[in-house]
């Protein structure tokens, strides 16, 4: 099992212990030759050798202290007479350099005559060793420039060259800009006055995890270098209605957003759109929906990608009938009820379990390699609302031109309209402003929140709710949302929650799914 990463407030106490046991274990002045040797990145004995001789002559310092640091546990070997101090280790050295008891000697000062020192060594070094030496001499160059305002903006345009070149090159590029992205954090006191460089190494850190940043799609500028990163996100745009108590258009708005195309064997396309991070009121507010729905509490959310239907009959049987991607349930390939039509293909699938739901997902994550699952009741309703706080996110009510739902009743003044009976096809009706079709209608959607009475202890992160004791429980309820063809319009509201005894095997002609991805590149 990985281990967790250290608390950086105990990593730098750690750090700061191993520092005054090495001094305590030698002598005092064993400090001022590893404060020295915390600038460069990789040591070796000539390197080690050359600051002492340079700067700690006349301190007393033994030339055995070389040896002595080298091998102690301030440093660990990364090569053949290569040595490396950890981070957390060179940064409470360098700080001592602004300690009184430590500056009144050397200070800020000698700190840019060893910076000038190593940069002069480098680039000597540069002009003389191999190619395949060449990167690791120009991250110990940096380190150098970054100490002296002469060079630090030439340092920084550097890298930031060196960042784009290496997210050109794709996934070729990734591993060494993992290690370029780790120099800029150790670098961060020093670039401080360009934030755009650690904001961008920040935006990457997160990108190499696999995960999405808020900020994957903004370009920064380096000084003359722009940085950004590969977004293989494709834009569409559309427009939203919004509408009044009687039904009537009041706001047209056109929107755009980004997604991306899972394919899905044999050339099935799924569409998933980037949902961005945000919070929320989730649940009803008085005067509106049930007690199921109460109380209304705010949510925070990360961003997260969500199919821009509804599972379609053609999506669930490209996977479904993949018996190679079974991971625990075996799957109908056609259980719909709404199978024969010429449109079917772009019909909701329904007729399926929970179960099915899940079994369906881990088969996606299976095919593409990334984390598929379906979405939280907080993440739902999220995506629902779009930043709308009206019981539809079409407005204050929903018609049939709107959605596919039993319009024979109303909800609010709205004229009366047509009751279809059936499922339609996705993409029918106007989406919502994060460019999500068939939120409302069609229908109902799995969550993968166990039912509870209402909001209170939910938790606030839009995560699942799960029960610890509900794991292979059929008889557990499973919560639904969005409403169906089959369903009246108060049922369909952004807020409202379905269970009543919907168990996780159940199945009917009006329940369906949206699947949710959490570990896109973008």
């Amino acid at each position: 099992m990985m281990k967790s990463p250290l608390p950086e407030e105990l990593t730098q106490e750690l750090a700061k212990q191993q520092v005054e046991r090495f001094v305590a274990r030698f002598e005092p002045n064993y400090r001022y030759l590893a404060c020295h040797c915390a600038l460069p990145l990789v040591l070796t004995p000539e390197l080690v050798n050359y600051i002492r001789v340079q700067f700690l002559l006349n301190e007393e310092v033994p030339w055995i202290a070389e040896a002595d640091l080298l091998l102690s546990e301030l440093c660990r070997p990364v090569g053949y007479e290569l040595y490396a101090m950890s981070p957390q280790v060179r940064s409470n050295l360098l700080a001592q350099f602004q300690n009184r008891e430590f500056q009144h000697k050397f200070g800020s000062n000698r700190l840019k005559s060893l910076a000038q020192l190593l940069m002069d060594y480098v680039s000597y070094l540069m002009r003389t060793y191999p190619a395949n030496r060449q990167r690791e001499l120009q991250a110990q160059r940096w380190a150098a420039m970054v100490y002296l305002d002469e060079h630090r903006t030439q340092a920084e345009e550097e890298i930031a060259r060196a960042l784009q070149e290496l997210v050109n090159r794709g996934k070729n590029g990734q591993a060494e800009l993992a290690r370029l992205q780790r120099l800029i954090e150790e670098f961060r006191p020093q670039l401080s006055q360009d934030e755009s460089l650690i904001e961008f190494a920040r935006t990457l850190g997160i990108w190499l995890k696999g995960q999405i940043s808020p900020h994957a799609t903004k370009s920064y500028t380096v000084h003359r270098v722009k940085l950004s990163l590969p977004t293989p996100l494709s834009l569409f745009e559309f427009e939203t209605f919004t509408v009044n108590h009687r039904g009537e258009e009041i706001k047209r708005k056109s929107h755009s957003a980004q997604y991306f195309i899972e394919t899905l064997p044999n050339k099935v396309p799924l569409e998933m759109v980037y949902i961005p991070g945000g919070k929320f009121m989730m649940g009803s507010p008085e005067g509106e929906g049930y007690d199921s729905e109460r109380p209304q509490h705010e949510v925070t959310l990360q961003p997260f990608f969500m199919g821009k239907y509804p599972v379609t009959q053609a999506q669930w049987r490209a996977i479904a009938s993949r018996e190679d991607l079974q991971v625990e349930r075996e799957l109908k390939p056609n259980p719909a009820s709404f199978s024969n039509s010429q449109d079917s293909d772009s019909r909701p699938v329904e007729r399926v379990s929970w179960y099915d739901a899940v079994e369906f997902c881990q088969r996606l994550s299976k095919q593409t390699g990334k984390q598929y699952r379906l979405p939280s009741e907080a993440e739902w309703e999220y995506a629902c609302r779009a930043f709308t706080t009206t019981p539809f996110h079409f407005g204050e009510t929903i018609t049939d031109k709107l959605a596919n739902y039993d319009a024979s009743d109303t909800y609010a003044s709205e004229p009366k309209g047509e009751y279809r009976k059936q499922t339609t096809p996705v993409g029918m009706f106007p989406p919502n402003a994060f460019g999500l079709y068939d939120m409302h209608g069609n229908v109902y959607e799995w969550c993968a929140d166990d039912w509870h009475e209402n909001y209170q202890g939910a938790p606030n992160d839009g995560s699942a709710w799960i029960e610890e004791d509900c794991n292979g429980n059929d008889n557990y309820s499973q919560v639904l949302r969005g409403g169906s063809w089959f369903i009246d319009p108060y049922l369909c509201r952004c807020a409202f929650r379905y269970d009543i005894n919907i168990w996780r095997d159940v199945i009917y002609d009006n329940f369906g799914f949206r699947v949710v991805c959490v570990a896109a590149r973008t």
